[in-house]
Parts: C-alpha cells; structure tokens; sequence
C-alpha cells in the first residue's frame, strides 16, 4: 500500500504508519471475480514493521538499504516477535542479492 510508510514525506494521514492498516485492510476487501488481493507496506530500511502492519498485511517487506544477510535474518528474527505476529511470507528487495558475496561500494 505504501513504499516505506514510515517516511515523512506522506502528506496524508492514512498513508502514514500509524495508519496504514487501514488502506491494507480496504485492498484486502476488495474482491474483483470472487478473489481478493494480498496487500502489505514496508517500512524505512532498517526498520522493524509496527503491530498494527504485521497483523494486517499478507506478507511483510523487509530490508530496504540493509546490505547485510545477518541483519535481514535478526529483523526477521524481531518481526516474528511483534504482538500478533503469524506466520507469513517475508520479501527481501533485490538490492540486497546484489551485495551478498562482495564488498558494497
């Protein structure tokens, strides 16, 4: 619903993280053909996604800027412990395939 929905440039209310679950919640009512569709948001890179992204979304974003395998294993590690956590698929942005195995410049 939103590419890093914890940055300040959102000028409106809904689209902020403290809010977010909202605009999850109405994509995932809609049903064109009887389907509904997966939604979720990501969060600033670096950061862990709030209670209120975890329980809404159908998968969670992770990793953005973060070039080091073993902090996307730790971020996984303290998502799993947000309240309302269940399990769900955890999507890693392609930038960080590109830095495995070689020195980020």
């Amino acid at each position: 619903m939103a590419n890093e929905c914890d940055n300040r440039g959102f000028d409106r209310e809904i689209i902020k993280a403290p809010r977010i679950h909202e605009l999850i919640e109405l994509a995932k009512s809609i049903r064109p053909g009887g389907h509904r569709y997966f939604a979720g948001a990501s969060f600033n890179g670096n950061r862990i996604p709030t209670a209120n992204v975890v329980q809404a979304s159908d998968f969670l974003l992770h990793g953005n800027r973060v070039t080091d395998p073993n902090r996307i294993t730790e971020m996984v590690e303290q998502t799993r412990e947000v309240a309302g956590y269940r399990i769900k698929p955890c999507l890693v942005p392609r930038e960080l395939e590109m830095h495995c195995g070689r020195d980020p410049k």
